[in-house]
């Protein structure tokens, strides 16, 4: 089972609203009990309360379920549960997942469509190249007609993986999966080549921008210190240029460095370098790392929007030049031979 960020951003966000009311943490989790939560996270949150009531730290009542708590949600507990800011932390883990999650949604969103026109477009092809070409050649051929060459080769294609079926499963499943293992295990390719062409992409480097600061916000809105949150946040984020930078932030930070000086030659913008740097001069850097926050959440759900509008138009000039192909390639031919057969 994997952490579910809608699920944590409710348990974060009901816990943190019923202690700061006065509500004792066991009585909490006895109403939280009839939140409309995933059956596993309902479960785990009456086992949390028994170890709770029986004198278990909230932290590692939690950490008995990392399959289900990442390791940030359960660090930032047990930070604000010994530094008497229960509260805050939980109010900013609410806020951490809740817009993480809806980050997710609005991706899977823009995502919807394409995934469709692409399984339609496989499932035209397969009904062309196994059904329709193949009786259309068959017909001709008993008319002693002769098919254009490519007709002939994408039959001969067909009736081949028919008769091995299972090797081109094989196959097909295999090359991809290879692919997959080899890339997976090149450090250098993923750190050093896959990372360097995705943050090309400024909406991929914004995400990432946004996910890193949306992080920083959480660690300085808990009260705790920066490095200690961000030694917290190392390893829990599933992402390996997040993941990278926090190592290096930290190292400087433990030599005495400063934040602006450690972001350097990273993913920031120039804009986001400089509101930092002015944050930390001014001593205002909670306050400064907010409003960045509100405004790469802007302009993130801005450019999502734009994407989500030209995604249509793009696909749809997709398959029209698909199918101006396969008119050209396959319909024109076998128009041309109907005309010479007949004539």
């Amino acid at each position: 089972m994997k952490a579910h960020f809608d699920n944590l951003c409710i348990i974060a966000e009901n816990l943190g609203a019923l202690y700061e009311d006065g509500i004792t943490i066991g009585n909490a989790f006895e109403l939280m009990g009839e939140l409309p939560l995933r059956k596993d996270y309902r479960m785990s949150i009456k086992e949390i309360n028994n170890k709770v009531l029986k004198g278990n730290s909230l932290g590692k009542s939690f950490n008995e379920h990392s399959f289900l708590y990442p390791s940030f949600f359960v660090g930032i507990i047990s930070v604000g549960e010994n530094s008497g800011e229960l509260t805050k932390t939980l109010n900013s883990l609410s806020k951490y997942y809740g817009q993480s999650n809806k980050l997710k949604k609005e991706l899977k969103a823009a995502l919807i469509y394409p995934a469709f026109i692409g399984v339609s477009l496989i499932l035209l092809m397969v009904l062309l190249f196994f059904i329709l070409i193949p009786n259309m050649y068959d017909t001709f051929r008993g008319l002693n007609i002769s098919m254009p060459p490519i007709i002939e080769k994408i039959y001969y294609g067909s009736r081949w993986i028919g008769e091995n079926i299972v090797l081109f499963l094989a196959g097909l499943i295999c090359y991809p999966l290879v692919i997959f293992i080899l890339v997976k295990s090149s450090n250098i390719l993923n750190r050093h080549i896959g990372y360097k062409i995705l943050l090309k992409f400024k909406i991929i480097r914004e995400y990432y921008e946004y996910i890193f600061i949306l992080l920083i916000s959480v660690v300085l809105s808990s009260g705790i210190s920066l490095v200690k949150g961000i030694e917290i946040c190392i390893g829990s984020t599933g992402k390996q240029v997040i993941e990278e930078r926090l190592v290096y932030i930290n190292t400087e930070l433990l030599k005495g460095g400063e934040l602006s000086k450690s972001l350097d030659n990273g993913f920031l913008s120039k804009y986001s370098l400089s509101m930092i740097t002015l944050g930390e001069n001014s001593g205002s850097l909670e306050a400064v790392v907010k409003k960045l926050e509100t405004r790469l959440e802007k302009s993130m759900e801005e450019k999502l929007k734009k994407i989500i509008t030209m995604i249509t138009p793009i696909f749809i000039g997709i398959m029209a030049l698909i199918i101006f192909i396969f008119i050209y390639i396959l319909v024109i031919p076998i128009m041309d031979v109907m005309y010479s057969g007949y004539k």
